[in-house]
């Protein structure tokens, strides 16, 4: 219902480090967060996350989704659709003025769904992953989402934001033969 009373539901050691992460990053004003609002805004935002997710990817020694220029020119026209229709949340974190981090989140019926993201290689001692879900699920708490769903995977940093597995379902649509 609030950040307040979901920062409080948090183990009392994350509870400690949302909290001095809301007081030095954004607080001191060191942090930015920003949400693609508007077709200019998205034109802004959408590079920071393509850059960032492919630099992040190939530092771990990964093609990174969007080295495929069909993916991403499937997901250029699907974000202007997606705003379009409101669906849409491209959110990206500056520090300093500097992109440090960016998320590609879909929603709908109250729920804000995480699908794609990227940092900044060169700022991960600020733990910008961290920031931008922290924002990120702020932002979505603020606007009256219900829900945020992380997809699939059980990556360790889940447990920390309270997220709880549910089971998933992988459904293949395939062309009809003659």
């Amino acid at each position: 219902e609030a950040w307040d009373e979901y920062v409080a539901s948090l183990c009392k050691q994350h509870r400690r480090k949302v909290r001095a992460w809301q007081r030095n990053v954004f607080d001191s004003c060191r942090g930015q967060w920003h949400t693609a609002t508007t077709p200019e805004e998205l034109e802004v935002g959408w590079p920071i996350l393509v850059d960032l997710h492919q630099r992040r990817r190939r530092s771990l020694g990964e093609p990174g989704c969007f080295a495929s220029p069909r993916f991403t020119a499937f997901h250029e026209a699907v974000t202007r659709k997606l705003m379009a229709a409101g669906k849409l949340r491209l959110q990206w974190l500056t520090l300093d003025g500097r992109p440090a981090a960016a998320g590609y989140f879909l929603s709908g019926n109250g729920v804000v769904y995480a699908y794609q993201s990227g940092v900044e290689v060169d700022a991960l001692a600020e733990e910008p992953g961290h920031l931008t879900f922290m924002a990120a699920l702020r932002s979505a708490i603020g606007a009256g989402f219900r829900s945020f769903d992380l997809l699939r995977g059980d990556e360790p940093y889940k447990a920390l934001w309270r997220a709880r597995p549910r089971p998933a379902m992988n459904f293949r649509i395939l062309q009809g033969r003659v």
